[in-house]
C-alpha cells in the first residue's frame, strides 16, 4: 500500500510542479550576430521564453485570424502545463492512463521549446521535463502494478440487493 500511495503523491507534485513552470522560464534563445551589422547585434538582448509567451502567441494568432493555428498552440499549453492537474480528480487508473498517453506529445512539444529551437535550456524547462518524466514513470509503474494484480481492466459492478 506504501507504494501506491508513494506513486499517488508523485504524480500530484509532479503535475503541480508543472503548472508553476507555466510561468518560469523554460529556454533562452540569443540571435546570432550579423558580421555585417556589429551595433544591432549588440542591442539585441537574448529573448527568454515563458509558458504564457506561447499563451499570448496563440492569442494573437486568433486574433489575426488564424484560427487554426491559435486553438492548436493554446490547446498545446493547455496539454504540456495543465492537463495533469485536470486530471488529477480522476482515480489512479485513469490518472495514470492520461498522463501515459499524453507523454509522447508533450515530450515532443517540451522538446522543441526547450532544446531544439532554443540555445539554453532554462530552470522552467528543465523542470517540466524532468516533471513529465516522473510522470511517465510512475503511471507506467501504477499500470503496471494494476495489471499484475489483475486490476486493470477488472469494472466495479455494484452490487444490487
Amino acid at each position: 500500500m506504501e507504494d501506491k500511495k508513494a506513486l499517488a503523491w508523485i504524480r500530484r507534485v509532479a503535475s503541480i510542479a508543472l503548472m508553476l513552470c507555466f510561468v518560469l522560464p523554460l529556454s533562452t534563445c540569443a540571435q546570432k550576430a550579423d558580421p555585417a551589422d556589429t551595433a544591432k547585434a549588440a542591442l539585441q538582448p537574448p529573448s527568454t521564453l515563458h509558458g504564457f509567451d506561447l499563451v499570448k502567441q496563440g492569442w494573437n494568432d486568433l486574433g489575426a485570424g488564424k484560427t487554426a493555428d491559435g486553438i492548436a498552440m493554446l490547446f498545446a499549453v493547455f496539454a504540456v502545463f495543465f492537463r495533469p492537474a485536470a486530471v488529477l480528480v480522476l482515480g489512479a487508473r485513469m490518472h495514470a492512463a492520461c498522463c501515459l498517453l499524453a507523454s509522447p506529445a508533450s515530450a515532443f512539444l517540451l522538446n522543441s521549446w526547450v532544446f531544439w529551437f532554443s540555445t539554453r535550456a532554462e530552470i522552467g524547462g528543465l523542470l517540466a521535463v524532468a516533471c513529465w518524466a516522473l510522470l511517465f514513470c510512475s503511471s507506467g509503474a501504477t499500470l503496471f502494478r494494476q495489471w499484475r494484480d489483475g486490476r486493470l481492466f477488472r469494472r466495479r459492478v455494484d452490487s444490487v440487493a
